[in-house]
């Protein structure tokens, strides 16, 4: 894992750490659901204006932007052989 630069202070950190364990689970969650939400929505507004048009590509452009090096290539190679045949093109 590479390391991230730090924009906040240590103490500050801290104090938002406990902040955010404070709250319940289900307000944790329903927060991580609606940052993950609008993470996808500026990915495939992104996707979209790079112009990509094949519905495959555009899904793995996502995949990809969200997902990095988590995903194999062969990982890719097999969604991407999934994606294709629910779209009946295998």
């Amino acid at each position: 894992m590479t390391a991230r630069p730090v924009d906040t202070a240590p103490d500050i950190a801290e104090r938002i750490r406990q902040r955010l364990l404070a709250r319940p689970g289900c307000d944790r969650v329903a927060m991580a659901t609606r940052m993950f939400q609008t993470a996808k929505t500026l990915v495939w507004s992104r996707v979209r204006a790079s112009g990509i048009t094949d519905e495959t590509d555009a899904r793995l452009a996502v995949l990809a932007q969200l997902y990095g090096d988590d995903l194999t290539p062969a990982q890719y190679d097999a969604l991407r052989s999934r994606l294709d045949v629910r779209r009946g093109l295998q």
